[in-house]
């Protein structure tokens, strides 16, 4: 259950190049959008924790799958950031619901 310190290197073996999420704090487009994302998330709640709470999953190996993955993160914002401001020292509770589009690319199944 440790953090992932190779930021970079998880979502480039995870992650298409062409990823994008739609969320209500707007759109990130792109691996690497998503690498300065994940890293400005980390220094807002370096304690951040993310549970999967179940997962939904539809389709086939050969046009890929859609999945729903209601999902809970809680952290402490103790960390400056542009999304998050100044640190709070507040615990943080937000739930949502993650629908990705997971493909197999150059071989490997990413989102």
């Amino acid at each position: 259950h440790g953090a992932v310190e190779d930021i970079d290197g998880a979502v480039d073996e995870f992650f298409a190049k062409g990823w994008n999420s739609e969320t209500n704090h707007g759109s990130t487009v792109g691996a690497a959008n998503l690498k300065d994302a994940v890293r400005d998330w980390r220094a807002a709640f370096p304690d951040l924790q993310i549970h999967v709470l179940d997962s939904y999953c539809m389709g086939n190996d050969v046009d890929g799958y859609k999945a729903a993955m209601p999902d809970r993160w809680v952290g402490t914002h103790t960390g400056p950031s542009r999304l998050f401001g100044k640190p709070t020292g507040r615990r943080a509770v937000m739930a949502g619901v993650a629908v990705s589009r997971i493909m197999q690319i150059d071989g490997k199944w990413k989102f």
